[in-house]
């Protein structure tokens, strides 16, 4: 009898010090993964910092293509706002409203056409998008397009950017059914 009560000592020793192995392998964990969160709360701090500066306005730039051929118009990776609508006549018409984050006004001190804003024919279709989608600068630079086009273009590419949830301004949509 002496035995087993020294044995279930021991046992009971044993399973005190796994019990406290435990305790401190959860401490140990915990530890690391209170420091990662640390970390990645830091992480997140300095990249909504970043991203949190204003953006100054430093102009606008124009351009326009017949709509001749094309039959459709695309819009490349938005960083903006788009507001379109119907043309009076058949060229399609884009007008850029630059901005960029204050840090850069002075490398960036006005709009340029050539610079922010491609207008391209691909196919049968106008791509219309900003010059600073692989330039490094796409987070930097904030573009509102106001995009004229003739209605069979236009009413196509506000459906489909309203479908892909891209910010539009309130453009005139087209009545369906008979006018009373």
């Amino acid at each position: 009898m002496a035995r087993s009560a020294v044995s279930s000592v021991r046992r009971q020793g044993r399973l005190a010090a796994l019990a406290t192995e435990s305790r401190l392998a959860a401490l140990a964990v915990g530890s690391r993964l209170a420091a990662l969160a640390v970390g990645a709360l830091l992480l997140v701090a300095c990249i909504s910092t970043g991203s949190s500066e204003p953006f100054v306005s430093i102009g606008s730039c124009d351009a326009s293509r017949p709509s001749a051929g094309v039959l459709r118009l695309d819009v490349d990776d938005p960083i903006g706002s788009i507001d379109v609508a119907p043309s009076p006549d058949d060229t399609v018409s884009v007008t850029a409203k630059i901005s960029v984050r204050e840090s850069l006004r002075a490398q960036f001190p006005a709009a340029d056409a050539a610079r922010d804003l491609e207008i391209e024919v691909v196919g049968d279709a106008l791509r219309i998008g900003s010059g600073h989608a692989d330039d490094g600068y796409r987070e930097d630079f904030h573009i509102d397009l106001v995009v004229r086009a003739p209605a069979r273009l236009a009413y196509p590419l506000g459906a489909a950017l309203r479908r892909h949830g891209v910010p539009l301004t309130d453009a005139p949509r087209p009545l369906l059914g008979f006018a009373r």
